[in-house]
C-alpha cells in the first residue's frame, strides 16, 4: 500500500451552496475525477498508454485506482458574500450583511459571480425581505488553515504518476462554482512534508501574470475586480466608468480579412423588424451600433452598413452564453428588456465555458489559457430574439469564424501590467 499526503493553501474563498455544512470546502468528488483526466492527458501527450490494471473495476472508465481523502484542520472558514455590482453604499453593505441569517466576514465585489443578484432586492436602502430569496443566496468559503490531502493505492506506479502531477494539476485547476473566474483557488504546500516550489514551468504555454498590490483588508476585493474588469474588457467592453471597446471585436475588425460581431449584427436584425415584431419598442442606446470604415480605420455609429460586412458570432470564442440580454426604452424600462438566446445544437454545438482561467496564487493573477476552442471552429448557431414582456420572435443564423489564434490576441490585448511567463 502507497500512501501520500499533501498540505494544501486555500488562496481564493470557495463558493458553496451549502456552505453552513462542516466539510464545505475541497471535495474529493470533484478533484479525484479532474486529476485523473489531468494525468492520462498528460500520459496520453507523452505517447504514453494508460494500462487497463491502473483503473478501476474493468478498467472501462477514466478512473484511476486510488482512494483520496481531503480534511480541513479546522471549521472555522471565513465566509463571503460574492456579488457582481461593486457595492459602495456603506448602509447598504451593512443591510446585506445584517438581513442574512448567517454571519459572514464581508462581501466580495464586485465579481463575475451573478446568480446572487437578483436574490436581494432593496427598497431605497433596506432590503426588502419579501422580495428578496436569501435562503438562496451562495456564499464562497475561505479556509485560513492548512487542508489536509491524502491518497492511498496498491500501485506503486499510480503512486509516482501522482506525485509527478499533482502540484503542477492545483497550479492550473480551481474548483468549485465560477472556477475559472478565481474563485476556488488552492495549491500544494507540501508533499509527504517536504515544502514545494511554484515554478512557471509547471504552467501551460501562453500563460500571464499580473501583481496585485494591498493589504489582506483589501487583496481579495481587489484580485476579483481586476478578474472581472480585464475579462470584460476582453470579451465584451467597458460601458461604464468610461467607455472601451471589446478587445476581441478590435482584434477581429483588424484582422487582414475583417469579421465584424454579433453584437452589431443582432442590433440590426431588431431593429429591422422592430415594427413588425417588436411593438415598435427602442433598443436603449446613447447612440446607434458601432462600426468601423476599413478603408480608414474611422469608427461610425449607424444601424446601416457603409461597406459589405461579414458577420460572425465570435465572442464564443471566449465562453458560448446562452443568452445575452439588451436594454430597452428610452428612458430605460426596468420591467421589459430584449433576449437574444444562443442555440448551437442543429450543428451539436452546446454550451462552452471561457478557455481563459484566472488562477489566484497570493498576490498573483495567472491569466491561462487553453485550445478547447478549437471544437466550435465553423459552427452555426441560431439566434432568435425576443422581448421578456411577451410578443413575437425573431430568429437569424450566424456563423463562429473557423480559426482564432487565442496567444496573438492576449498578446496584443493585454496591458503591460500582464507579464507572459
Amino acid at each position: 500500500m502507497y500512501k501520500l499526503s499533501f498540505t494544501l493553501k486555500q488562496h481564493t474563498p470557495i463558493i458553496h451552496f451549502q456552505h453552513e455544512q462542516e466539510g464545505a470546502t475541497l471535495r474529493a468528488t470533484e478533484v479525484k475525477p479532474k486529476l485523473d483526466r489531468f494525468i492520462i492527458d498528460k500520459l496520453k501527450q507523452d505517447g504514453k498508454e494508460v494500462p487497463k490494471e491502473w483503473l478501476v473495476g474493468k478498467g472501462d472508465h477514466p478512473a484511476l485506482n486510488y482512494k483520496m481523502k481531503i480534511q480541513e484542520k479546522n471549521n472555522n472558514g471565513l465566509l463571503f458574500l460574492p456579488l457582481a455590482l461593486e457595492q459602495n453604499n456603506p448602509e447598504k453593505k451593512n443591510e446585506i450583511a445584517t438581513s442574512l441569517s448567517i454571519n459572514i466576514n464581508n462581501i466580495i465585489a464586485p465579481t463575475l459571480y451573478f446568480a446572487n443578484e437578483d436574490k436581494i432586492k432593496f427598497n431605497q436602502n433596506k432590503v426588502d425581505t419579501t422580495r428578496s430569496k436569501l435562503n438562496e443566496v451562495a456564499l464562497a468559503k475561505l479556509n485560513n488553515s492548512d487542508i489536509c490531502l491524502e491518497i492511498v493505492t496498491i500501485s506503486k506506479e499510480i503512486s509516482s504518476e501522482i506525485k509527478n502531477y499533482i502540484v503542477s494539476f492545483f497550479l492550473q485547476t480551481n474548483f468549485g462554482t465560477r472556477q475559472n473566474k478565481g474563485f476556488g483557488s488552492f495549491t500544494i504546500t507540501k508533499m509527504n512534508g517536504i515544502a514545494q516550489e511554484i515554478s512557471t514551468k509547471m504552467f501551460p504555454p501562453g500563460t500571464f501574470k499580473k501583481n496585485i498590490n494591498g493589504n489582506a483588508n483589501t487583496r481579495i476585493n481587489a484580485i476579483f475586480k481586476t478578474i472581472k474588469e480585464e475579462y470584460q474588457l476582453l470579451k465584451s467592453g467597458k460601458n461604464h466608468g468610461g467607455y472601451q471597446k471589446s478587445k476581441l471585436f478590435e482584434y477581429f475588425v483588424n484582422q487582414p480579412n475583417p469579421i465584424r460581431w454579433e453584437k452589431r449584427k443582432i442590433k440590426q436584425e431588431y431593429n429591422s423588424n422592430k415594427a413588425a415584431k417588436f411593438s415598435g419598442i427602442e433598443l436603449t442606446r446613447r447612440n446607434e451600433p458601432i462600426d468601423i470604415i476599413d478603408v480608414t480605420g474611422i469608427d461610425y455609429n449607424s444601424f446601416s452598413d457603409r461597406q459589405t460586412n461579414n458577420y460572425k458570432y465570435i465572442r464564443a470564442f471566449l465562453g458560448l452564453a446562452e443568452q445575452i440580454e439588451f436594454q430597452v426604452g428610452n428612458p430605460v424600462d426596468r420591467g421589459n428588456k430584449m433576449i437574444a438566446k444562443i442555440d448551437g445544437s442543429a450543428t451539436g454545438l452546446e454550451r462552452f465555458q471561457s478557455p481563459i482561467t484566472f488562477k489566484v496564487i497570493n498576490n498573483d493573477i495567472y491569466l491561462i489559457p487553453n485550445d478547447s476552442f478549437t471544437v466550435i471552429y465553423g459552427k452555426t448557431v441560431t439566434i432568435t430574439l425576443k422581448l421578456k414582456n411577451g410578443g413575437l420572435s425573431h430568429s437569424f443564423n450566424l456563423d463562429i469564424p473557423s480559426s482564432f489564434d487565442l496567444d496573438d490576441f492576449l498578446i496584443n490585448s493585454l496591458n503591460s501590467t500582464w507579464i507572459k511567463i
